[in-house]
This record gives structure tokens, sequence and C-alpha cells, in this order.
């Protein structure tokens, strides 16, 4: 299943588009942007990735409490935060609803 694609048109998602979709609950129907099909976000799949993104937030937060912090030091750990997540998070699939 390829990540952030609409599961009946095969629409690839931009990560902003995604963005939009993203603080649906996992309940909840939406409709494809390009063909208006219902999809939802797949459950078992953002599990993982919060799990990932817990990783990540760990990780970040060790390089923070192990190094003696300074300016250039925060900046880059910032600067590695963000994208990081962003990143982990498209990884989420959609998937067709069951009428």
């Amino acid at each position: 299943m390829k990540a952030r694609t609409c599961p009946h048109c095969d629409y690839k998602y931009t990560i902003m588009e995604y963005l939009k979709s993203f603080f649906i609950t996992t309940h909840s129907k939406l409709k494809c942007i390009n063909c208006k099909a219902n999809i939802k976000v797949d459950f078992s799949r953002r599990v993982g990735i919060a799990v990932a993104f817990l990783l990540w937030m760990i990780a970040t937060n060790l390089i923070v409490d192990y190094f003696e912090l300074n300016s250039i030091l925060w900046v880059f750990i910032v600067l590695a935060y963000i994208p990081g997540a962003v990143y982990i998070f498209t990884f989420d699939v959609f998937k067709k609803v069951k009428e």
C-alpha cells in the first residue's frame, strides 16, 4: 500500500494536503480530493507511526540531555527534529471505507 495515496484512484496527496487531514480521527470518514470516494486513515499503521515518532522524540531528548546544550546544538536539534517528525508521519496510509 502506497503512503498518502487514495486506495481508489491512487491520487498521491502532497505533504500539505496530508497535513490538513492529519488531525482527523482514525474513525472519521474523509472524501478523496481527486475522486470524492470515501476513505479513512489506517488505524494500525497510525499506531506504528506513533511509536516511531515516540522513538524519534526520545532520541532527540537523549541527545539534548547527553550534550551540553549551546545555541548551535539547539538549532541543529530543532532543525533535525521537525523535518524528522514530518517525514515519519508521511508514511501514513488511507484505506477504503467499508459500506
